[in-house]
């Protein structure tokens, strides 16, 4: 089977090789869309930790990457992966492929939306008039795709016509830990919700704090989405250390080889990942996530309580704080 794939995040990319593992497919091509120097970064490093060879990395203007992905339009490929079924660009290659045969790599807990929005016109984030106007001119397909595979570790019980829900199993990061050395530290998953206006500022500073206060060694690591200044203040201020890692937090352990006391967050996906990779065999580290208020406008309360229940569903424990 000759597969054409596209990622645009770390996560992807594990999926990808997940799924390449799997069904023991050699010849492929991925598309590896990034635009944030830090997440280059991130996105090599895995890559290579990875050992996936094949792969054409697009860093162009936002708007160029349409141009560049229409080349791939009359590829003589059997079917096309895409990581991120919300994605434009994503959605953009598919449609405008020939290929029939489509596989959705789960994208994290925004997967579990996929029965909402799939069968509609919403989009998870709302199109400026300005793109919605270029997306008329240029004549770009970014609907949502009636049929197709998931390849999911959130959304493994899902029942919908046409939607073919393969289980990921991790079976890969779980044969990686081997030889693992137990830390003593609390590692917390950092997020952009301030950058992206779900919570403010002082509110996403005032949980940290307590979550500080509460969990001795406790190291934070950001998303690649986190800016700089926020980082810096949470060092100094909040007197918490800071991690920086070239690679997703998931291959951090295993590169390093190490099983850590606690894994601790908010909503973030990597709760779920890393509870599967510790604790589906044996229960090696505690997982929490912690349930908060958020005071800003992006999230609803609705979508906010789907996120949780996700999570607990996925075996994580939720905690108040």
């Amino acid at each position: 089977m000759k597969v054409l794939a596209i990622i645009s995040s770390p996560l992807q990319l594990l999926n990808f090789k997940e799924y390449i593992l799997k069904y023991n497919i050699k010849d492929y091509k991925l598309i590896v869309l990034s635009f944030v120097k830090k997440e280059q970064k991130q996105l090599i490093e895995a890559i290579k930790l990875l050992k996936i060879d094949k792969f054409i990395l697009l860093t162009k203007f936002r708007f160029l990457q349409y141009y560049y992905l229409s080349l791939f339009s009359n590829s003589t490929y059997n079917r096309i992966i895409i990581g991120n079924i919300f994605s434009d660009p994503h959605l953009y290659l598919f449609n405008r492929s020939k290929i029939k045969e489509l596989t959705v790599l789960d994208d994290g807990i925004n997967t579990s939306l996929i029965s909402e929005y799939f069968k509609t016109n919403e989009r998870l984030l709302k199109k400026t008039f300005f793109k919605q106007i270029i997306f008329k001119l240029l004549r770009i397909n970014v609907s949502y795709p009636k049929k197709f595979e998931l390849f999911t570790f959130i959304e493994k019980d899902l029942k919908i016509p046409n939607i073919k829900v393969t289980e990921n199993n991790f079976s890969y990061l779980d044969s990686k830990i081997k030889g693992f050395n137990q830390d003593k530290n609390n590692y917390f998953i950092g997020q952009p919700f301030v950058e992206l206006n779900i919570t403010s500022k002082q509110n996403y500073y005032k949980y940290i704090s307590r979550i500080s206060k509460q969990y001795d060694n406790l190291i934070y690591i950001p998303s690649r989405k986190e800016s700089n200044a926020k980082i810096n203040e949470i060092n100094k201020k909040l007197d918490i250390e800071i991690l920086y890692s070239d690679i997703n937090i998931e291959l951090f352990f295993i590169k390093n080889k190490l099983i850590p006391k606690r894994v601790l967050g908010f909503t973030s996906s990597a709760l779920i990942t890393l509870n599967k990779m510790f604790n589906s065999k044996y229960k090696l580290i505690e997982v929490v996530s912690f349930k908060i208020k958020f005071d800003g406008k992006r999230f609803t309360d609705n979508l906010i309580s789907k996120y949780y229940e996700k999570l607990t569903k996925s075996g994580v424990y939720i905690q108040k704080i």
